[in-house]
């Protein structure tokens, strides 16, 4: 009959609307923010989960993406945010709009509370293509300095130290707090400079095409605001985030 025909279609009719895809661009392997992209494991990957967790309009795909590759949009999927990054750190020139702040950080100096290789005295482990006030922040004055052994990420910045290559190494306050929670022991034995080379905040950088807006992903933030938040921040030994515009 014409009723049984009408009650099908609605059987088949969608209950809901379908999400709206966000890609999210990481720019880096950093801890604690990108530990292992194969895995998935790090804080951003648990801050997009969080999001769509706590949300349905929008879901947040994260996918790691070098920033020398993130104008090749005919291989890959051009981002509409970029987690955990900082909006002097040449996306103002992209068009991005930076999010409120989610850490607060800084560059510190740290050594071996015992040294035990005096033929090091004066080296520092950095990583290639950093900005560090230190050298002006210039990754080609960096990459001219005698006494610098440039790896490529900070973990092998901490290696070095370990194993007495270097006298100091220089890593993020995110790092070292990381290693703090994740492995106390192996923290215990580096002496930390108080001292900053620099500080820094990160945000999410919204990009012109992105189909959420930066008001609309600030007002998520700040309704997402509270102990599980915090909590997931805690688990990688970073402070709750202050969530504060930015500069």
């Amino acid at each position: 009959s014409v009723l049984a025909l009408i009650l099908c279609v609605f059987c088949f009719a969608p209950t809901g609307y379908a999400s709206q895809r966000i890609n999210v661009g990481l720019t880096s392997v950093q801890p604690p923010f990108v530990i292992n992209p194969d895995t998935e494991q790090g804080l951003a990957y648990d801050f997009v989960e969080f999001l769509n967790k706590k949300q349905d309009k929008y879901h947040f795909s994260a996918r790691l993406i070098p920033v020398k590759r993130l104008l090749a949009t005919d291989k890959y999927i051009p981002p509409d945010l970029i987690a955990f990054s900082n909006i002097d750190w040449g996306w103002t020139k992209r068009g991005g709009l930076g999010s409120l702040t989610l850490t607060e950080g800084r560059d510190l100096f740290f050594s071996l509370t015992e040294s035990t290789n005096p033929e090091n005295k004066g080296s520092l482990a950095a990583v290639r293509g950093f900005h560090y006030a230190f050298a002006s922040f210039s990754s080609k004055s960096l990459a001219k300095m005698a006494h610098v052994r440039l790896v490529t990420d900070e973990l092998a910045v901490l290696r070095l130290v370990e194993h007495g290559r270097t006298e100091q190494g220089i890593a993020s306050e995110s790092l070292l707090n990381w290693i703090a929670a994740s492995e106390p022991e192996r923290y215990k034995q580096f002496s930390i400079n108080p001292k900053e080379d620099h500080s820094y905040n990160r945000q999410f950088i919204v990009l012109p095409e992105s189909p959420i807006s930066i008001d609309e992903f600030n007002a998520l933030l700040l309704k997402l605001k509270g102990p599980e938040m915090d909590q997931l921040f805690a688990h990688y030994g970073l402070q709750s985030p202050p969530l504060t515009p930015y500069p």
